[in-house]
Parts: C-alpha cells; structure tokens; sequence
C-alpha cells in the first residue's frame, strides 16, 4: 500500500531488516510503534520493543493472535500481551498509513481507527522466495495426480514443504511447515541428487512451533483442534 516505502517502516525478515530497526530505533528514538500482524514475529517484535520503553500497538485481523494454536492458549497469548500493555487491536486491517512531509508514517488507519505512530512493522506472514531456484530451472517435482508444474511453482512447492501425519501429505493452508530447517533439508537432498544422482526423496515434516510471548513460552507439535476437525485430516 502507499506508505509501505517509507523510512519508518520495515519488514522483520533478515538480518538486515533486524540491523535496520535497531539503527533507526538509536538515531531517531520513537516512542509509538504500530505492528501489523499478530502471528510469531509480530509477538517476538511487541516484546522488543516494549522493552525498550516504546508503548505498542498491535493489529491483527482476527479476534485472537497466532492462529493455528488452541484457542485457550490464544486467550492465554492475548492476556499477556494486555497485562505488559500492548494495545491489541483485533478483527482489524489496515487501510492507509499517512505520511508527513518529511517522509515518515505517522498515522496508519485502520477499519478499527487511526493509530499514531512513529514506526511500523509489517508481519504479515510468509510468501516463499522462488527467484532463484525458478531461474535455475530446477529440476520436476509435483504432486501425484496433478500436471507438471513451471519451474517457479515447483520452487515454491520446495520452500512450502507439505506436513506429514496419517501417512498423507498435505499442502498449502493445511498444516503448512515453512520452516528453515524443513527448507535447509530439501535444499541438501536436491544438492545430493544433483551431484551424485540416486533418488533421495523429502517426505514431509510434522510441524513443530515454539515462541516466547513475554512470560508465557507456547509449543505445539502437529495439528491444532481445528485442523484436525477439517474433512482433509478425517
């Protein structure tokens, strides 16, 4: 969206964006930040920077944060965001964020109000990277039953790697495992196949969630309550 460019604002997906915050939070001091999504990073980042004395606001557009927990460990998440005063916004999207002449988002407006703010932060959730390996051509890998995907479509298969429960795989929105060690793992079977051919295969993974919220520490291993209720997992 406009704004989205401007200097106040960053995404939390690399060191670099990691060094850019903290940089911008020594030379420029903001005192009210505006995180956009409740999921892992935007829990990780409100600790961070209530830490650091800066009065938080979150906004997340459902009623509870991190889906795909319980929903009592959600409840759970969201009195302890509350009680270290993070201003949790919930069933909420963001419609604009107003820039001043000098560059800088100092409003984002949402379907909730209008929130001041002297940073933003976009964790708005996972898009896998497939320029490289789209490039490179890499080699076929598709579902059984389905067409020969692009070259492209295939990377992003690799990088969204399917779970793995009841001896089904699944895909895409159902019990997904975007994990970096779920991507370091595929990424060495395609190196040994490409050097020394055989036919090593990744099978899938069973996702495995760990975040610290505060005082709270949350785990889950497979499938929440309503996963599991879905026809797909029956």
């Amino acid at each position: 969206m406009a704004g989205e460019d401007a200097r106040n604002v960053s995404h939390l997906s690399s060191r670099a964006d990691t060094l850019r915050i903290l940089n911008y939070l020594k030379s420029e001091s903001p005192a009210r930040a505006v995180i956009i999504g409740g999921g892992y990073i935007g829990m990780e980042i409100a600790e961070a920077l209530r830490a650091r004395g800066l009065d938080v606001t979150l906004v997340h557009r459902y009623r509870l944060p991190m889906a795909g927990l319980e929903q009592e460990t959600r409840e759970q998440i969201l009195e302890e965001l509350v009680s270290h005063d993070i201003h949790f916004v919930s069933n909420a999207s963001v419609e604009s964020l107003v820039q001043d002449k000098q560059g800088k988002i100092r409003h984002a407006v949402t379907t909730r109000g209008s929130f001041d703010c002297d940073l933003v932060i976009l964790s708005l959730g996972v898009e896998p990277n497939v320029e490289l390996a789209g490039g490179a051509r890499s080699g076929s890998a598709s579902r059984a039953g389905s067409s020969p995907m692009s070259g492209s479509k295939r990377a992003r298969m690799a990088c969204w790697p399917p779970g793995l429960l009841r001896g089904k795989k699944y895909y895409h929105g159902e019990a997904h495992v975007p994990s970096a060690r779920n991507g370091g793992e595929q990424g060495g079977l395609g190196c040994r196949r490409k050097r020394g051919g055989g036919h090593a295969t990744f099978k899938g993974a069973i996702r495995a969630i760990a975040v610290k919220v505060f005082g709270l520490e949350v785990a889950q291993v497979g499938l929440s309550s309503e996963e599991a209720r879905r026809p797909s997992f029956r």
